[in-house]
């Protein structure tokens, strides 16, 4: 799926659970949001952010690249072994949302996100190379943060787009 959303909150719940706190871009997610209670983004079906329509398709059934640490390469039974304890569902361990774009424009850090069940939220962060697999020739972007960056746009418009 393009899109994957997934609450500050969410993580922070997580990272109370174990021993050494994860960085969210270990989950590859698109967007952070921040506000609301952990795992707020569990109950949305539709929503928007900004002016552009998403539909939620699933939560997100978490695989075994998550126990990487992007710096050492170095493997561990974390974040699944914690998250197996309380976010599984069907014999899968789920964490994070994916979504579809309902309609093309743009997106940017602070732009509000209005679930269609649920209050407003702000969003906190884009991760730009999920987004290169599908959106690279849209436009160019120089960044580099570790293995999968979260790249703070502020108020750089963000073009998305579903072809």
């Amino acid at each position: 799926y393009p899109f994957m959303i997934i609450g500050q909150s969410s993580l922070d719940d997580l990272n109370s659970r174990m021993e050494a706190s994860l960085p969210m871009n270990r989950f590859r997610t698109n967007f952070v949001f921040k506000g609301g209670k952990p795992f707020k983004e569990d109950g949305w079906k539709k929503f928007k952010i900004g002016n552009l329509n998403f539909e939620v398709v699933k939560p997100c059934a978490r695989c075994v690249i998550t126990t990487t640490n992007q710096e050492t390469a170095e493997r561990l039974h974390e974040p699944l072994l914690t998250l197996s304890k309380y976010r599984k569902i069907d014999n899968k361990v789920m964490f994070g949302i994916n979504l579809v774009s309902k309609s093309t424009g743009m997106v940017k850090v602070g732009d509000i996100i209005e679930p269609s069940n649920s209050s407003f939220l702000i969003l906190f962060e884009i991760n730009f190379e999920k987004f290169q697999k599908y959106f690279l020739s849209f436009f160019s972007f120089v960044g580099h943060f570790a293995l999968f960056p979260v790249i703070n746009f502020n108020n750089f418009p963000f073009p998305l787009t579903t072809q």
